[in-house]
């Protein structure tokens, strides 16, 4: 009908490329939509039974996610962003007559570089200062990266030091069933059965040992007029280094507020270090006036404490002369948890014994709490009143109501202790944040009895304590009353010192209140619907299945034909430009199945149809454009159609690396993308071009290999680069400390690092293939 070769070159050059970005403008959007079928796939759930013999049934119904993310990661994800790149080598050999083009491979190889040095570049920019992620499964990570290097050797390998130029039935399938090896070597790998240590090993590891390792820290509690000297503790491992996973470093008071006698001369505060302990901290501390005043009641301080590698508990000693309240506070960048509370009685208070001398009554201090889902930890105050003497130890348990365990918290049980002089501490319960905007759940945390260690300093309070004991049948000091009756005869007074004894009784003493267990309701935040849909809006990516799974094909139609989604309040100009020029691309991809329907399998399907046609169109548009600007078709895959193929990487890597506390899936979405590359998207063309060649007749699939083997070369030395880099910021704390974000100066060289490894591929790429360098 139109016959465009007439028209201008300058103006045919301007319109193929003006349709190559609108083509990656397209690809982009179905990319998106070929996520969220794979999301929901990949977070589809089966429930099973577990057995909890504290619940009536004898077991819970819980809800465990079928697929594995290590493989998920690789087969749906890696396939999902890689498919672009797949299907242009297969449509390119079909289209061809089996005969191999000049853009598939180089697309392959050209799209790798950018993964790896350009995605991950920025997504190391786009974690904002001060922010990190780290990988957290590194036998996952040396198991991709090592693939992603691999397979592009193994093509060096097939195409010149085998049979040269040429590929084999069996070298097709043998790099097809690669995939399959990846795939099962990083769920080995992910499941600790590779490589895994065992209990022998001497280096703790945060959020790996945690739970059944016990650790003896002996310390001393002494006061400088008088005291008592604790005995050695033994500490939990999962109360001190956190849970797994939690990798930052926090510090915090043991203890939110305690009492101590006016004579205690200087008192003692436990300060903690939980997360990650392998580097030195420092915090700052000062204390505050509350009723009491700085140099009349307590002698000001302030002052850092630093905490060496591995040290988990430092000692801060305040000294006082007399004083109702004053506070401590942390403050520092790593965290400021909570004020501490001092409260101190005088010998001529009307009732001493009521706040100090007696072991006191246990509770929590409110029935119920109400926390938002976004808050990470709830801390639930159980508070000693009515005294604070000696050592308490408080058993308490979770227990389900209408929220879940392991679906809306974690549940625990453990043990509280109120060191002698605490009067408050808090039980930390982790909130499972499901981005559930109806979130209204319930659950419960429950004191379930007390085991009292008294410590007694006095011998008036030995005989108050005794005498109680003798009411006691099963107390086997009863009989030692008669011994303090005369002692006090013999002192004549009653402030002796009596140094170090302690009472182990199961009853008697501190009991417990009226408040013997609270509700914690967990509810959603204000403002999260409408975040929802601006994400939603910007991405195009569902990453929450309750939204993916509730849409339907009247609101894809909508949300395609409105503004930013149709939240018009929050575009912008740019959001009213990308509508004009993707309206029609957005409308178009609407009629693709929701991802409700089915699973998920139906917008899988129909999505990746799209993708296929979307891909063929690059392709003729690249090769046109090419020929317009004399570039050859090598030359074209190195930047244009090698960064329309990436994008749905691009998307995918960035949005997980915003939006997760580490960058296993960001980072792993890369090396798997370049590994699915070379194993399906040479592998599967090459096989069914060998199937072809060997009927047709007999003999191998012949592939040059002139310009090709030059971009596998650098790119393979520009890989090592990389991933040696990425290695080296996990593992050294000058270069970032982690994958992805970390201090600024770091994080700036490492993108400009990477960005100018892939100018230089692309740069000595397009020399070589123009003949102004040899290649191999």
């Amino acid at each position: 009908l139109i016959n465009e070769s007439i028209w201008s070159e300058g103006f045919r050059i301007f319109l193929y490329g003006v349709g190559l970005l609108w083509s990656f403008m397209a690809i982009s959007i179905i990319a998106d939509v070929f996520m969220c079928a794979i999301e929901v796939i990949t977070s589809k759930t089966t429930e099973v039974k577990v057995a909890r013999p504290e619940l009536e049934e004898g077991f819970e119904t819980v809800k465990v996610r079928v697929w594995n993310d290590t493989v998920a990661k690789l087969t749906f994800m890696a396939l999902g962003s890689s498919a672009p790149e797949i299907l242009l080598s297969v449509i390119e050999i079909v289209g061809n007559n089996f005969v191999v083009g000049e853009l598939g491979p180089g697309t392959i190889v050209g799209s790798a570089s950018f993964n790896l040095l350009v995605i991950v570049a920025v997504c190391i920019y786009s974690i904002p200062d001060g922010e990190e992620r780290r990988i957290r499964r590194m036998s996952v990570f040396f198991t991709t990266a090592f693939f992603a290097v691999f397979a592009y050797g193994w093509i060096y390998i097939v195409l010149v030091v085998n049979t040269r130029d040429k590929v084999d039935l069996w070298e097709a399938c043998v790099t097809f069933g690669f995939f399959p090896l990846l795939v099962t070597l990083a769920f080995l790998a992910d499941k600790d059965i590779c490589g895994k240590k065992t209990p022998k090993d001497k280096r703790l590891e945060i959020g790996k040992e945690v739970g059944v390792i016990l650790i003896p820290l002996a310390h001393e509690v002494t006061f400088e007029n008088g005291g008592v000297s604790s005995n050695q503790r033994i500490v939990e491992v999962d109360g001190i280094l956190g849970y797994p996973g939690k990798v930052s470093t926090e510090i915090e008071f043991d203890a939110v507020s305690c009492s101590v006698m006016e004579n205690c001369g200087t008192v003692k505060i436990i300060v903690v270090r939980v997360g990650d302990i392998s580097r030195e901290a420092r915090v700052r501390y000062e204390t505050f006036d509350g009723t009491a005043n700085a140099g009349d009641d307590y002698v000001a301080t302030n002052g850092t404490l630093t905490f060496s590698p591995k040290s988990i508990l430092i000692e801060l000693r305040i000294s006082r002369e007399i004083s109702p309240i004053f506070t401590i506070y942390l403050i520092g960048p790593l965290s400021i948890i909570f004020p501490f509370f001092f409260i101190f009685n005088k010998n001529n208070s009307a009732n001493p014994l009521n706040l100090i001398t007696e072991p006191g009554t246990i509770e929590f201090t409110k029935p119920s709490y109400l926390v938002k889902e976004s808050i990470g930890t709830a801390y639930i105050p159980l508070q000693r009143t009515n005294g604070a003497d000696g050592v308490v130890k408080v058993k308490y348990r979770t227990s389900d109501v209408s929220g879940k365990d392991g679906v809306h918290y974690r549940g625990k049980q453990g043990t509280v202790t109120f060191e002698h002089g605490e009067d408050v501490k808090n039980i930390d319960i982790e909130i499972i944040n499901d981005h559930n905007t109806k979130k209204d759940e319930n659950f419960q945390v429950l004191v379930l009895w007390i085991l009292i260690f008294y410590t007694i300093s006095y011998i008036s309070l030995v005989h108050k304590y005794f005498s109680i004991a003798v009411q006691t049948p099963h107390c086997k000091y009863s009989n030692f009353s008669a011994i303090c009756d005369w002692l006090i005869q013999i002192f004549q007074f009653h402030f002796v010192f009596f140094p170090q004894i302690t009472i182990l009784s199961a009853s008697g003493g501190a009991t417990l209140g009226h408040t013997q267990k609270t509700v914690v309701t967990v509810v959603g935040d204000d403002e999260f619907d409408g975040l929802v849909r601006r994400v939603v809006a910007k991405t195009h990516l569902k990453l929450l299945k309750m939204k993916l799974g509730s849409q339907s094909w009247s609101e894809q139609f909508t949300q395609a034909m409105t503004v930013n989604g149709g939240d018009v309040e929050s575009a912008t100009a740019g959001n009213y430009v990308m509508h004009f020029f993707t309206v029609g691309f957005k409308v178009i991809f609407a009629i693709v199945p929701p991802p409700s329907i089915w699973g998920g399998w139906a917008c899988f399907g129909v999505s990746l149809c799209f993708i296929a046609i979307l891909t063929a169109i690059v392709g003729d548009l690249a090769g046109i454009f090419g020929c317009l600007v004399n570039l050859k078709s090598t030359v074209n895959a190195l930047p244009f159609v090698a960064l329309g193929t990436s994008l749905p990487d691009l998307c995918a890597s960035r949005i997980l690396a915003k939006s997760e506390p580490h960058a296993d899936n960001s980072i792993g979405n890369v090396t798997g993308s370049n590994s699915v590359n070379v194993f399906l998207g040479l592998g599967l063309p090459w096989v069914i071009a060998s199937v072809y060649w060997k009927v047709k007749q007999d003999t191998a699939f012949p592939v040059p290999s002139d310009t090709v083997r030059f971009s596998i070369f650098l790119y393979s030395v520009t890989a090592i680069f990389a991933l040696l880099t990425l290695v080296a910021r996990h593992y050294i704390p000058a270069l970032g400390g982690a994958e992805l974000g970390g201090p600024k100066t770091p994080k700036i060289a490492t993108v400009v690092f990477f960005i100018l490894l892939w100018i230089l591929y692309v740069l000595l790429s397009w020399l070589q293939a123009v003949g102004h360098i040899a290649g191999f």
